[in-house]
């Protein structure tokens, strides 16, 4: 038996995976199209009192970082040498693959 005409073959699909019949590309990889610039991120600056979370992830001048450990605000930015620190809007920077 030969192998059906609709099914991908491993050597069609360049840097995806197949599953279940779909096919997406892996968060690590470059795509053609890239983040949607378009949108407005939901993201605020936070009080140096603001407790952070180990685990979470934070935008420290403009640039998504997890914090470690435990602690505040104040020393997240001590710790990381940076002037500010926001929540991070996850799904505006299209980075779930990187959250969960």
């Amino acid at each position: 038996m030969g192998l059906s005409s609709r099914a991908p073959s491993a050597m069609t699909m360049g840097n995806t995976r197949s599953i279940c019949g779909r096919s997406r590309t892996s968060p690590f990889q470059s795509t053609t199209e890239g983040p949607d610039v378009s949108k407005e991120l939901k993201e605020h600056e936070l009080p140096d009192d603001y407790p952070v979370y180990v685990g979470y992830l934070y935008v420290l001048d403009g640039t998504p970082a997890r914090a470690n450990a435990n602690m505040t605000a104040a020393k997240f930015k001590q710790l990381r040498k940076a002037t500010s620190i926001k929540n991070c809007d996850i799904n505006g920077r299209d980075l779930w693959p990187l959250a969960i």
